[in-house]
């Protein structure tokens, strides 16, 4: 239970850090690290149960945060996006994938440069998936809106 603790407050740090990097204004340095807590969490209780696939509910997650958040700040969404991700971007898997092929272990090159491209592929459909939703809702509102003039 303590190391859930010291890991949700941890995705929360390294959020809100990762926000101050690109230069996120103050006030959205919160909101960003508590993108980065509901990514992590969901991802944590996800993955006994769906294992990769939790990082395409929590991304799905971030993403829908994200778009709401942007539009509650008038701000771009990439403010939110960028730091929300972190805690689930495979960092490791890359690592891992460039030491096994410095390496010359060309099996374990492939199988972690194959669980990166799966990660950052369900990552970025989570992202395409909520924003084209948001998107359609968008153009299905003004739709409505010239309709009823």
């Amino acid at each position: 239970m303590m190391s859930l603790i010291v890991a949700i407050i941890s995705s929360f740090v390294a959020v809100y850090a990762g926000a101050i990097m690109i230069n996120a204004p103050k006030k959205f340095l919160i909101p960003a690290g508590i993108g980065g807590l509901i990514c992590w969490i969901a991802y944590f209780l996800l993955l006994p149960i769906t294992g990769m696939l939790a990082n395409f509910y929590a991304s799905l997650l971030v993403a829908l945060y994200s778009q709401l958040m942007a539009r509650v700040y008038k701000t771009p969404v990439t403010m939110f996006f960028i730091p929300g991700f972190l805690p689930i971007v495979p960092g490791l898997a890359i690592f891992r994938c460039v030491y096994f092929y410095i390496s010359g272990n060309a099996i374990k090159f492939n199988q972690y440069l194959s669980e990166t491209i799966q990660i950052a592929t369900l990552i970025a459909l989570a992202i395409f998936i909520i924003d084209a939703l948001f998107k359609s809702n968008k153009r299905i509102a003004s739709l409505y809106k010239n309709q009823k003039k």
